[in-house]
């Protein structure tokens, strides 16, 4: 236990340190993207709207491997289909998207694991189809940035110490001046925000509202505007400093970690010359079998390590390539929060695992 890392690493995030809030403008780049954005206050409300805006009436294809919450919100909506992109491949199975003109595919940057080119050269063919990107996991990536799908989202709370925020860009349409100012602060924000304040002093407790919040935001069905609170901390904030220390961490935890026990997906996928801050997520492990993935996964938890399963529970309802994924893998929530100390010692002690 001598190697153990340091308690309380969480999918929920503090306040934001002082060192990570500057008063200057906000880096022109971001800056500038983000004028071109809408602004709302989730993923799946970004992903809405934009359904909404083309008044879309084909089917809407989505990975299987996916938040089933948010299927089932898109099911109610709209016809719905699934194909295989499974993280810990180089890329989509794109033989299994059976997409027609007028339909919709969903592009999603799991993990920061895939690449532009890929999608591009699969879309190029096809111009009629729709395409969106999710860039939930990897928001201000060179792909992000530079994207050329019809639409692209992110929910900014996944990387930054936000309860609330996400923003849809288009190249056909202007954004709408309601989606661009803050609105009220929604449920499942006010609990993210309650985690958030509590997450220094009361992890278990914090922990608690988190998943309050996670079940309010599960039951939203339309789009909302982000709240005045995240708009205002989203021009304070110093991405550069937040992506620099995520990178300095991630590389730490990248470079210590042993392939023995299990594979760190970024490494294995793209190479250490790309653990860029703005192109990685948190680290993301495939482990030999199910056995494995949870005793490492109950050891962390005892030490306040929270590590998160993308997305179990679902059993015999997604096919047995998205069961063997989902059965192996797990995310530590290790980012700018976290040192290169941390990230050591966190590898030494799942790469020395004794099971």
């Amino acid at each position: 236990m001598d190697n153990a890392p340091q308690p309380q690493i969480t999918p929920f995030m503090p306040l934001p340190p002082r060192k990570f809030v500057r008063r200057e403008k906000l880096d022109a780049n971001i800056a500038d993207f983000i004028s071109g954005c809408e602004l709302l206050s989730s993923g799946r409300g970004a992903l809405l709207r934009a359904l909404d805006i083309v008044k879309f009436g084909g089917v809407l294809h989505v990975p299987e491997f996916f938040c089933p919450a948010l299927k089932k919100i898109l099911s109610a909506k709209f016809r719905v289909k699934t194909f295989l992109d499974i993280p810990s491949e180089p890329r989509a199975r794109f033989d299994t998207i059976e997409a027609r003109d007028g339909d919709a595919v969903l592009a999603v940057n799991f993990f920061g694991l895939r690449n532009s080119a890929d999608w591009y050269s699969w879309a190029g063919s096809r111009p009629k189809i729709i395409l969106i990107e999710d860039h939930s996991h990897a928001p201000f990536s060179d792909w992000a940035m530079n994207t050329r799908a019809d639409f692209s989202f992110a929910s900014l709370r996944k990387c930054f110490p936000l309860p609330d925020g996400a923003y849809l860009r288009s190249k056909k349409f202007s954004p709408s001046k309601i989606y661009s100012g803050g609105g009220e602060q929604p449920d499942f924000s006010r609990d993210a925000l309650a985690a958030a304040a509590l997450a220094e002093y009361s992890p278990l407790s914090a922990l608690a509202f988190y998943y309050c919040a996670e079940a309010r935001l599960n039951n939203i069905n339309k789009a909302g505007r982000i709240s005045k609170y995240s708009l205002e901390m989203l021009g304070r904030f110093d991405f550069a400093a937040m992506e620099k220390s995520r990178e300095n961490a991630y590389k730490a935890f990248a470079a210590n970690m042993s392939s023995d026990v299990c594979a760190e997906l970024f490494w294995k996928v793209n190479g250490a010359e790309n653990m860029r801050g703005r192109e990685i997520f948190s680290p993301t492990l495939k482990f030999n079998d199910m056995f494995s993935r949870d005793r490492v996964y109950s050891a962390l938890r005892d030490m306040g390590v929270f590590a998160v399963i993308y997305w179990g529970g679902q059993g015999d309802r997604v096919s047995k390539a998205v069961r063997g994924e989902v059965s192996s893998i797990f995310t530590i929530p290790l980012d700018f929060r976290h040192s290169e100390a941390q990230a050591k010692a966190l590898a030494g002690f799942i790469s020395n695992f004794d099971f």
